[in-house]
């Protein structure tokens, strides 16, 4: 990324305290650049990003394409003149394979090597933040050795990231090492260089209250958003359980100057209409710009 390039992306995000930006993999089958043009039609001028190895459908990137040439990769994304949040990397297919607190000290290895090329895409892709999922609870051993293991990898990684000042961040999630709140709040208290994106419907749908999850806040450094309620970890806006003004509320009392990012899924996740909800969720971050709520668009 040149130093034009760099300078005019710092700006944008200097004048904003918080920013609203688009799950690009919400449109399956688009291109990159159309999945971008079609959140800048609804006033989001920003993107996330979504690697996953062999990738074959767009807006989704080939994670092993970003490990081979992340000089290249990173000129492809530059020549799309898409403004990015953040990347979502997957080490494997699902969130087994080759988790970073996996059981064979190679996989982490060969996940440690890889990750070098992918903070040099995002160094010169302009790419503020990665995200990786924590690993799961390992067959065969303890819940301590598993954290243990996932706390040393995420720790190694976030000291390449800060090498090219780029901001590692993990998502608890359903199904994964860290699936509560308080499991949450523990392991990052005790790995202070660790950040969060945090996703409020990973909690919610497991039925914990928002106010277990708010705890988190301070350590967030990217947000990820979509109404959900118990057993659902996407609902339409009228049937959630989140309070999403609240939720900004708090954010705004840990000093959070990062993204929310809009993120409906394709999936099985719940039946709804992704960009009709997407729309009523814009529409209710842009109504807390308008009443003065915060800095938001």
């Amino acid at each position: 990324m040149s130093r034009k390039e760099r300078g005019k992306r710092d700006k944008i995000l200097d004048t904003a305290s918080m920013r609203l930006s688009g799950a690009s993999w919400l449109f399956l089958g688009a291109t990159l650049g159309e999945s971008a043009g079609i959140y800048r039609t609804l006033g989001i001028d920003f993107v996330d990003l979504l690697a996953i190895p062999s990738a074959s459908l767009q807006p989704q990137l080939d994670a092993d394409r970003i490990v081979q040439d992340p000089e290249g990769e990173a000129r492809r994304i530059r020549d799309l003149g898409v403004l990015i949040a953040a990347i979502v990397f997957l080490f494997g297919r699902d969130v087994a394979q080759k988790a970073v607190n996996h059981k064979d000290t190679d996989v982490r290895r060969q996940n440690k090597e890889r990750f070098y090329s992918v903070v040099e895409f995002c160094a010169q892709a302009g790419i503020p933040t990665i995200t990786l999922l924590p690993g799961i609870a390992q067959e065969g051993w303890s819940q301590e050795k598993s954290l243990e293991t996932a706390a040393q990898s995420l720790n190694e990684l976030a000291g390449i990231a800060e090498e090219k000042d780029v901001t590692l961040t993990f998502e608890p999630h359903k199904g994964s090492i860290l699936q509560s709140p308080q499991e949450t709040l523990t392991f990052i208290q005790a790995n202070p260089r660790l950040k969060l994106t945090l996703d409020y419907s990973q909690f919610i749908s497991q039925g914990y209250l928002q106010n277990e999850v708010d705890p988190l806040a301070i350590h967030t450094r990217h947000v990820h958003l979509r109404q959900a309620a118990k057993n659902a970890l996407q609902a339409q806006w009228e049937e959630g359980d989140i309070d999403f003004e609240d939720v900004v509320a708090k954010l705004k009392s840990a000093n959070y100057t990062g993204f929310l990012t809009l993120e409906y899924e394709h999936g099985h996740w719940g039946k709804v209409d992704m960009m009709t909800e997407t729309i009523k969720m814009r529409d209710f971050f842009f109504s807390l710009l308008a009443k003065g709520s915060g800095r938001i668009g």
